[in-house]
């Protein structure tokens, strides 16, 4: 009987493991993923406000 019990009990949590680990992956990779577009948003926005227009002509231009 404890043998069965122990069997059920496992059979349960294996997929609660399986959907904490797939819980706290996606906030892993959400995290990773969000830390890299803020840096990428930053280092873009660095390259554009580097860019200047003139006033005449509109043309642009990088100092």
């Amino acid at each position: 009987m404890r043998l069965l019990t122990g069997v059920m009990l496992s059979g349960i949590g294996i997929p609660i493991g399986a959907i904490a680990g797939a819980l706290s992956g996606a906030l892993v990779g959400g995290a990773i993923c969000g830390g890299v577009g803020l840096w990428l948003g930053r280092t873009l926005d660095r390259q554009i406000s580097r860019q200047y227009w003139c006033k005449e002509c509109n043309h642009s231009f990088k100092r």
